[in-house]
């Protein structure tokens, strides 16, 4: 298994991000019921001042999305996210991918590059952040991930017998 000796990153905020200051925010309403906001850095910060406020106040607790891992483009086991398999090593990507050529790995590869640089590009020029996946090859020692379904060749029947009820 491979464990990175790369130092922890620390938090920061992602692009666009327009939550404030800090990671935890709190809404709460003054002497004059005026609302107000503060930002905190750390949680323990912030559930200090929702402590020492008088009783009776409204107090709003909200904690920033930047704090949350990034969530990955794949949502089935049949699909990898393409910006992670790029940064896997390349006897890990091939088995992930289920590739067996080299040659095809390497064309894959910088096809797949391509259209992740594309899609940043675009995401940070405000455009639509779009998935980009890769589909595994099924092959015998994957073939845990494939299980269920109704998995069926519709490429040979023809449309005039194709009865959608039949479930074949």
């Amino acid at each position: 298994m491979f464990v990175s000796d790369a130092p922890l990153r620390a938090v920061a905020h992602r692009p666009g991000c327009r939550f404030g200051d800090g990671f935890y925010k709190v809404v709460y309403d003054d002497e004059l019921g005026q609302p107000r906001v503060r930002c905190f850095g750390t949680q323990a910060e912030a559930d200090l001042l929702v402590r020492l406020l008088p009783p009776g106040r409204s107090v709003r607790g909200y904690r920033d999305d930047c704090l949350d891992a990034p969530t990955s483009d794949a949502g089935t086991p049949d699909v990898l996210d393409g910006e992670w398999w790029l940064a896997l090593p390349k006897a890990q990507a091939m088995e992930e991918a289920g590739i067996a050529d080299e040659a095809v790995y390497a064309r894959i590869h910088r096809a797949v590059e391509d259209v992740v640089y594309r899609r940043d590009n675009r995401a940070t020029q405000g455009g639509v952040r779009a998935p980009v996946i890769l589909r595994r090859k099924k092959r015998h020692y994957l073939a845990h991930l494939f299980e269920g379904g109704n998995l069926s060749d519709v490429t040979h029947i023809r449309p005039e017998e194709y009865d959608p009820n039949r479930g074949d």
